[in-house]
């Protein structure tokens, strides 16, 4: 099997990164969807597009991380 990341290689543009864009709600908190909203701007910052994010999938709207996907590797 090859790796999925293999096309996704690139450099960072810069060697120190932060991020005001992550907004976390606390009232439907999920650890699933802050994992989502941290990665998503990893892949962000590697100048990756968001639909190119594994392992993802979007219940009520609401994308995140799915932990299943990952156990069936």
């Amino acid at each position: 099997m090859g790796n999925i990341f293999e096309d996704m290689r690139k450099f960072a543009p810069e060697n120190s990164w932060s991020s005001e864009n992550i907004k976390v709600d606390l009232e439907n908190f999920q650890v699933a969807s802050v994992a989502y909203k941290i990665g998503r701007e990893v892949y962000l910052h590697f100048g990756i597009e968001v639909n190119k994010i594994p392992y993802t999938r979007e219940p009520n709207g609401n994308v995140i991380i799915d932990i299943e996907q990952i156990k069936s590797i």
